[in-house]
């Protein structure tokens, strides 16, 4: 097998329940993978500091991307324009665009598992699987207590909180996220 860097494996697709998720795989080719699942949320779901995130008009698209993954502080935009140039740097075979089927179908899986229900966090008992919860301390966009609530209720589940960090905690601090990931991974 061939090694990719993260910078260099192809996109390849998968069909599940008529859906088609897109993935990338490199490093180890043996072992348990490691699955990254990104979502899409609709304005109706989000918190109030997300709806007036979404509801403004920027000048660069990036403002956008920058306002929804990093605190509004000094040094976490600044985190997150270092991202951006990592990011463009994969010139080819790069993620699918998002289309207009994403928005409603996240939104229909919100309604699901928003609907209220009686011992709403029960079935997280269930999950038996180590599980590694990471999130910024001030996630605008889901808000950070619920990382919390999953660590609580996940049994054998662990939490790591980034400082000065919101949504996106994993590409503000890349180095630091890769390390604790392997030690959950090596143990």
């Amino acid at each position: 097998m061939t090694q990719y860097s993260h910078q260099t494996a192809p996109t390849q697709f998968v069909d599940a329940a008529g859906v088609r998720f897109a993935y990338r795989r490199f490093g180890k080719p043996a072992g348990v993978p490691l699955v990254f699942n990104m979502h899409f949320t609709g304005i109706g779901t989000l918190t109030s500091e997300a709806q007036r995130i979404f509801g403004a008009s920027y000048a660069e698209p990036d403002l956008l991307w920058q306002h929804v993954h990093f605190d509004a502080t000094e040094t976490s935009q600044a985190a997150g324009a270092a991202f951006l140039k990592r990011f463009r740097l994969r010139r080819e075979n790069r993620d699918p665009e998002v289309n207009e089927k994403v928005a409603p179908a996240q939104i229909e899986a919100l309604s699901k598992w928003g609907a209220p229900r009686e011992k709403p966090y029960e079935y997280l008992n269930a999950i038996q699987q180590p599980t590694l919860v990471i999130n910024g301390d001030h996630d605008v966009i889901i808000y950070t207590i619920n990382s919390y609530i999953l660590q609580q209720n996940i049994p054998n589940a662990q939490l790591i909180l980034y400082p000065d960090a919101s949504h996106g905690a994993l590409y503000q601090y890349p180095e630091r996220f890769v390390r604790h990931v392997s030690m959950f991974l090596s143990e």
